[in-house]
This record gives C-alpha cells, structure tokens and sequence, in this order.
C-alpha cells in the first residue's frame, strides 16, 4: 500500500523551492549590476586619481586610486598607478606593492590655487554622480527584496554625497532637526538614556573614611554612599545625583571600551578651598593640583563643586570620572587626542553640553561642541582644518585639534563601536595610537579621515 503526501505539504515544498529560487535568482541579478556600477566607478577614480598624479596633486591621487581599488580590486589602472606589480605569491599571480614605485605621499612643489580649483571641480562632479550610481543600486536592491544589500549600497553612496537624502533614509538614517542621526547614534543614545534612569542600588556610608572626615567641620560634615564598588564623598545632600551621573560614566564607558572598570572614590569638595585642601592632604607631592578644579588618580577623583552652578559641577564630575575610566583601560598615553576626545563626547551625551575640555592653551572661544562643529565645518569647506594624522601625533593638542578630536572619537563611538575596546587594549598594550588604530579598524588613517570628513558633514 502506498503512503501519498498530503497536497498541502506538496504545496508547501513546492513554493519553499520557489523561493529560494527567486531569492538565488535576485542575488544574481543585484550581483551582475553591482559589478557592472563598481567596474565603471573604479575605472572613472582611478581616471582621476592618475590625472591628479599628472599635476602634482599626490595626495588626492593617493585617495581616488585606493578608493578605485574598493570599487574593484582588479582595476589594472590604479594598481599600476599606486605602484603594484603582478607576481606569483604561493603558486598564484596578484598584486603586490612595491614601494619603489609608490607615488609621492605629498604634492609636488608649485601646484597652482588654479590646478586646485579644477581639481575640486571635477572631483565634485564625479562623487555627484557616483552617487547617483550607488543610490541606484540601493534601489535596485530594493525593488529585488534585497535590503541588506541595499543599506550597504545606500552606505557606500553617502561617502560621496553626505547630504543624499535619498540615500540617508535608505542608508537608516533618521532626520533629528537640521541634522541626520545614523542608526548607531538612536542606539546610543537609548543607551545613555537607560544608565541615568537606572542609578545602581546605595546605601549610606556607616564609617566615612579619616581623611575625607578632616576636610569637613561641624557646620559641614563630609558623609557617603556606596553603591557596588563606587564611593560618593561630599558634604550636603546631593550625594545621590553625583552618585547618579558617576554610575553612568561607568556603566557607559564599560560598555563602550569593554571591561569593569577598578574601585572609585569620588570626593566633591564643597568649595576652593576644600578642593585646595583636598589636594595637599592626597596628593602632597603633586602641589599643582592644589590650582586645578579637578584630580583624577588610581582609585580615586575629586572635584570641585561650582557654588553658583550645579550644571558645571555635574560637567566636572562626568569629566573626571571619564577620565578615570579611559586611563583605567587605555593607560596614562603620551598623546592625549582619545582621552581628550572620550571625556568630551561623554560630558556632552551625559549633560547635554561640555563647557570644559582639558587642552593646550587658551580657547578662542566657549569650548562646546557647538562652536567647535561651526568652525570644524567651516574649516573643512575651505579645507584647512587640522589634519588627522598630526592630531593622532600631537604630546599637546592644541585648540584645533581638541577640536578634531572630539568629533572624530564620536565618529569612533557610532561608527566603529567594535573596534574601541581592541584600540585601548592595543595602546595600554604598548601600541603607538596610529598603530593603535589601524589594527583596531582594519584601516589607514587617510580611508579614516574620509569616511569622517563625509560622517561629519551628514550631521555627525
């Protein structure tokens, strides 16, 4: 006797089968036109990129002929311009750099504004239109049920044109006023919103520490809470918003740069004098610190309260408590750009402004990311703003670079979240900060700078 399968399950192997033969069928169509745009996109950047090299403009042939190679890592013209030959490596033929035939990685003496303008020119025509390239792929992708491979080809559009909108939506970005907001920066947020809702559970302190019990009088005792392995110090009763705005530090700085961060003492001096007390009593080898509104060691800060504005004292505490997570993970480096940058970016996620940002000399104005991303936009329109690779380098990073390094640390924070925790593990490690982050991102510091000049003019 035979068994017979039920219609309906016949009916549904037969359109199982079906669909994945018309989801196989639209990956080939969407990889047949992909190969088609990415082969005429790379052969028209590496036109450019060796026309640049014809007039001297090193620097941004460097850049068309690497992105050329994204675009199609076979386009014989830009390998050849960047100076690779074909060898046999194990038994196959590809292409190895050969440094010799580099080009130059600067512009050649006597380039004319002229040469330069025409530059601009035809490089701003053709983004334009690779763009609309790139959008159309998106679109494509779309209508074929392919989303994955649509947000990606929306993604790659907007390196060209920061301000498609079209690709900006397709891409996942939402409109936040004048400005976009990326998907990773919703995340974040939500984020930063879940760790100043949810304090960790206190208790108040039975015994308050010796030292901190001298730095109080009888009008004005020092006392605590302990919440986990966070100790809040300070005269008055606002222990637990301190409390509230240290545990977010953590909770964000964990989740960003990896880890638990050690033991924290956190002490807000009542006023000048108790902070300059403060630092003679903790640390009387260091008398600079007695001058500085906040200290920051292993184990344990100190800050001083404003006493006409509680919003700057909450900005010292979030800075100084960032600070100690950073050095915590990432060590005390030489060059202090992410350290500078982190503490700046969490300052302002956490109090909605920064108004202090530790660098070397004086602002030429208020140091909030405001003014700063008015005159980094500026500055990159006339294209003069500080270069990435001497920020990266800088022992003392003045004003400019401050500036380049907060923005650029939340282009890493929303852009490139997995790679912050290898990054400080590689420089506490012993890792220059380039070496630092080129492992960490899988990328050169020029790509870098590309993808953040692009990020940054979306709204970043």
């Amino acid at each position: 006797m035979r068994t017979r399968l039920p219609v309906l399950f016949l009916t549904l192997l037969l359109l199982a089968g079906t669909a994945a033969g018309q989801a196989a069928d639209a990956e080939a169509k969407f990889a047949e036109r992909a190969a088609r745009v990415n082969a005429a996109v790379a052969d028209a950047l590496a036109k450019l990129g060796a026309d640049c090299l014809k007039q001297g403009l090193n620097a941004a042939a460097a850049t068309h002929l690497r992105q050329a190679l994204e675009h199609d890592a076979a386009n014989e013209r830009a390998r050849k311009a960047l100076g690779h030959e074909k060898k046999k490596v194990d038994g196959q033929t590809t292409w190895v750099p050969d440094p010799k035939k580099a080009p130059p990685a600067d512009d050649a003496k006597g380039v004319t504004p002229q040469v330069r303008a025409e530059y601009r020119k035809a490089r701003d025509k053709l983004y334009a239109d690779t763009a609309k390239e790139l959008v159309g792929l998106g679109q494509y992708a779309t209508k074929l049920g392919l989303d994955a491979h649509a947000r990606a080809s929306f993604g790659a559009a907007l390196r060209y044109n920061p301000l498609h909108e079209d690709a900006l939506r397709g891409a996942g970005w939402v409109k936040d006023g004048p400005d976009w907001i990326s998907p990773a920066e919703v995340l974040e947020r939500e984020a930063v919103r879940k760790a100043l809702d949810n304090p960790p559970d206190s208790r108040e302190l039975e015994t308050v520490p010796q030292w901190a019990q001298d730095l109080g009088d009888a009008g004005n005792p020092v006392t605590g809470q302990k919440a986990g392995n966070l100790t809040i110090l300070g005269s008055g009763s606002d222990h637990a918003q301190w409390l509230r705005l240290a545990a977010a530090v953590r909770t964000l700085a964990a989740r960003a740069l990896g880890g638990e961060g050690p033991e924290m003492t956190l002490f807000v001096a009542r006023n000048r004098a108790q902070q300059q007390a403060y630092a003679v009593k903790r640390h009387p080898g260091s008398p600079g610190l007695a001058a500085e509104q906040w200290c920051v060691a292993v184990g344990e800060i100190a800050v001083e309260r404003d006493e006409k504005d509680d919003k700057l004292t909450h900005e010292r505490i979030v800075l100084a408590a960032a600070l100690h997570e950073v050095r915590a993970r990432c060590g005390e480096p030489s060059h202090t750009w992410f350290e500078i940058g982190y503490v700046s970016n969490l300052t302002r996620r956490l109090c909605g402004s920064v108004a202090l940002t530790p660098f070397s000399g004086n602002p030429s104005g208020p140091t909030e990311s405001g003014r700063w991303k008015r005159t980094l936009l500026q500055q990159v329109a006339a294209e003069t703003q500080p270069r990435l690779d001497r920020m990266l380098a800088a022992r003392d990073p003045d004003e400019g670079q401050a500036m380049l390094a907060h923005f650029f640390t939340r282009f890493l924070i929303y852009e490139h979240a997995a790679c912050l925790e290898p990054f400080c593990a590689a420089v506490k490690g012993g890792s220059t900060m380039e070496e630092a982050l080129r492992s960490a991102t899988q990328s050169d510091v020029a790509r870098l700078e590309d993808s953040f000049l692009g990020w940054l003019q979306r709204g970043g």
